[in-house]
């Protein structure tokens, strides 16, 4: 279970209790983030009075906000593979030239790695054509 944060609580103290509990309801359905909390407490104090409580965020903004979310996942997973595959290259740097040895075996993973990070694009590229439109 959430708890609510005291700025949240107080927000609430200004509303009737029949509001309240519409404004926990949709809450507790939708999972709603502190910020769009308060955006809706704000709607509500400057929208009718009898109006009913509903989110103020429709389906399109809670899709493109899910494209988002997708999308950052897959950035930050590529840029880590990224900077991985930099800390290897470091390595290869400072290995001596005429060790085949020792300069293969990094140079299998640092392939292996890039590997991984072209796929991830493939797999982002695809991903992102295959959410629905906005």
């Amino acid at each position: 279970m959430r708890r609510a944060k005291l700025s949240i609580a107080q927000e609430f103290i200004s509303l009737d209790a029949e509001k309240k509990e519409a404004l926990t309801e949709l809450i507790t359905e939708k999972k709603v983030t502190k910020s769009e909390v308060r955006r809706i407490i704000g709607h509500i104090k400057n929208g009718e009075k009898d109006e009913p409580i509903q989110s103020p965020f429709s389906r399109h903004s809670l899709e493109e906000t899910r494209r988002h979310s997708i999308e950052r996942i897959f950035t930050r997973y590529i840029a880590s593979l990224k900077f991985c595959m930099m800390r290897l290259d470091e390595i290869l740097d400072s290995l001596d030239e005429n060790e085949c040895v020792l300069n293969e075996m990094p140079m299998q993973y640092r392939r292996s790695i890039q590997m991984q990070i072209d796929s991830l694009m493939r797999v982002k590229s695809r991903t992102q054509r295959n959410l629905p439109p906005m």
